[in-house]
């Protein structure tokens, strides 16, 4: 991103300097907005190394303060376990493994929205009447949340979008009424109209772009039920080698949320539990229910495309995320019940008595928060001795390097997808001589002369929509798909003249642009009017 930025590529769309310079839109499919900031400071010489480091702790700050802004809304402006849950929701075993162990970029990015998400999902339900005010404000909320889950992890906005789904039709009564549906329905509007930047290009190149990804869809049915957790994964909690091999190296929310619903299963079973406890605690274990290898995932894509749609999401494990989230507005419950009841709601604990127990237990998971991670991330530090970096750069981008390969070309006729291992990084002529060839940067140039019926050239550059060749006098060259997915310019018979192809942004990209960047402005305008009443 870095090197198209000092090219003036804004936004960045294609990556050119990707499978061996046969260029990679991975910004088309892959929302990729919060890594402007490392590739804006390799734009200004900080190393790649130390720039996703300081990425890592900026994720971490903002997921810290998402949370504590509102885990404490949620539970009543309650700053003491907005500041609690904010350090579990953070340090959760979960997340930790997303960040140091799979490096996942985008899910782990995604992970700072969830809580604003259920912030504003959250108040938006359980509120009996909203002033308009109030359902604008926490729609704007919501659709913000969404985008950044959009701008982060395309997985997590499918499985979000499911979870929320279902809970509106559990919750139909209260999804019925006025007050929520015109809530929800602007929140969906607004997201949409602050993401339609990554939107379109999206559903641009995946509708009209044969990639690996069409070819993963369409093919069949996706069996992803073994790669499930075991559900005694879920009370490991002092994990050896994070780098562990198989399904389970990153399947623990952590001891402390697994004790909270160990707790609220209690207080159900005590009829101690209110509503929202018992469908905080119900999420948590259908969300962890799914995640294992008990989950009928192999069922769901054989029987049904909506479930073979489902299962796109390759790993069950994915979420634990969300359990991650439902566990901790559950430990929340469980911490309002104690101050309402007592200390395991047993009768006959003085106040006093009361509240040093409170904050001792406060202290404790504190604590715990803290040493798990460290405990964690000692095993990670000093695995077999060694220190665990993998990174690639520039000249290693080749085809085996670039994991998944999931938006690489893919010939529907043939059935296969582009392969680098036999393909020269040059041009290849029928029947015209070609002369002046250069290729730099995305952009290729290319004289070409004595052209007859039928001529042709192949260029060193994957044929994804939008490349344009022109002459010097402006005029459009026919591009088709060559050999192995390559850009193939159909040399009209006599031909004589210089060509550039370049990769073009369309029109609409731009407008998409446009909107959303004039709905940003009138978001602030409308929460400097509303902070004005």
């Amino acid at each position: 991103m870095s090197r198209e930025l000092k090219l003036g590529h804004f936004p960045v769309r294609m990556q050119s300097a990707w499978l061996s310079g046969y260029g990679y839109p991975v910004s088309n499919y892959y929302g990729d907005l919060l890594l402007y900031i490392p590739a804006m400071l390799r734009v200004f010489g900080v190393p790649v190394v130390a720039a996703y480091k300081l990425y890592v702790l900026f994720i971490n700050a903002l997921t810290a303060v998402i949370a504590y802004f509102s885990f404490s809304r949620i539970f009543g402006n309650h700053k003491g376990l907005g500041l609690l849950l904010s350090l579990v929701y953070t340090t959760s075993i979960y997340r930790f493994s997303d960040l140091y162990v799979r490096a996942a970029v985008g899910e782990y990015s995604a992970l700072s929205f969830f809580p604003l998400v259920a912030l504003a999902f959250w108040r938006i339900y359980t509120s009996n009447r909203l002033p308009k005010k109030q359902q604008i404000k926490y729609a704007i909320m919501l659709a913000i949340g969404m985008a950044g889950i959009v701008y982060s992890h395309v997985l997590s906005v499918e499985m979000a979008a499911l979870i929320m789904a279902v809970l509106s039709i559990v919750l139909i009564k209260k999804t019925i009424r006025l007050d929520t549906l015109k809530s929800l329905v602007l929140s969906v509007i607004v997201c949409i109209l602050l993401s339609v930047t990554f939107l379109v290009p999206f559903l641009d190149s995946y509708l009209h772009d044969s990639v690996q990804i069409n070819k993963i869809v369409d093919g069949g049915p996706q069996l992803i039920q073994e790669n499930g957790s075991f559900i005694s994964d879920f009370f490991t909690f002092f994990r050896w080698q994070p780098f562990g091999s198989g399904r389970n190296w990153m399947s623990a929310p952590g001891l402390i949320l697994m004790s909270g619903l160990v707790i609220s299963i209690y207080l159900w079973v005590m009829h101690r539990a209110d509503l929202q406890m018992k469908i905080l605690t119900a999420c948590s274990c259908v969300t962890l229910l799914m995640a294992t290898d008990l989950f009928p995932w192999n069922s769901f894509a054989l029987h049904s495309k909506f479930g073979n749609m489902l299962a796109q999401v390759q790993f069950p494990w994915r979420y634990i995320a969300f359990s991650c989230l439902f566990l901790c507005l559950l430990l929340g419950k469980v911490f309002l019940a104690y101050e309402r009841d007592g200390f395991l709601f047993v009768k006959g604990v003085s106040e006093v008595s009361g509240k040093y127990i409170y904050y001792s237990i406060c202290t404790c998971i504190s604590v715990i928060a803290v040493i798990m991670p460290l405990f964690y991330l000692s095993e990670y530090v000093t695995l077999n001795g060694t220190y665990v970096v993998n990174y690639r750069d520039t000249a290693e981008l080749g085809s085996h390097n670039v994991s998944g390969e999931e938006y690489a070309r893919y010939d529907k006729i043939s059935d296969t997808v582009c392969d680098l291992s036999n393909t020269p990084n040059t041009f290849e002529a029928n029947l015209c001589n070609v002369s002046d060839f250069d290729k730099n940067d995305g952009t290729i140039s290319l004289s070409v002369d004595s052209a007859q019926e039928g001529a042709s050239v192949i260029l060193p550059e994957f044929n994804y929509i939008h490349y344009v060749a022109e002459n010097d006098s402006g005029q459009k060259i026919d591009i088709e798909n060559g050999d192995n997915n390559r850009i193939k310019l159909e040399i009209p018979a006599g031909f004589t003249g210089h060509i550039t192809v370049t990769y073009h942004i369309p029109w609409y990209w731009r407008m998409s642009e446009i909107i959303s960047l004039l709905t940003i402005v009138g978001l602030i305008l409308v929460g400097v009017k509303i902070n004005e009443r």
